[in-house]
C-alpha cells in the first residue's frame, strides 16, 4: 500500500515527501464531509482531521498539527 505505483499514488494511499520525510495518507470528501489522515514516517505522528463541510482546510490543519507535534517532540 505505501509503495508508489502511479506517480505518487499507492494502494489507496498518496506517498509524498516533505522536508526529507515520507508522508502517507489519503483526503477526500463528500456533500458535507471532509477529512485528511497523515502518518509521518519520520516523526512516526498520525494525525487525523475530519470535519462536517466539505472544504480543503483540512489537509492544512493536519499539516499544522503534525508540525506542532514534531516541535512538541
Amino acid at each position: 500500500m505505501t509503495t508508489p505505483m502511479f506517480h505518487n499514488y499507492g494502494y489507496g494511499l498518496e506517498i509524498r515527501g516533505a522536508a526529507g520525510e515520507r508522508i502517507i495518507g489519503h483526503a477526500g470528501g463528500m456533500e458535507g464531509f471532509s477529512g485528511n489522515l497523515q502518518f509521518r514516517e519520520r516523526d512516526r505522528v498520525v494525525c487525523a482531521v475530519l470535519a462536517n463541510v466539505n472544504t480543503s482546510v483540512t489537509g492544512r490543519l493536519a499539516n499544522q498539527l503534525a508540525a506542532l507535534a514534531e516541535q512538541g517532540a
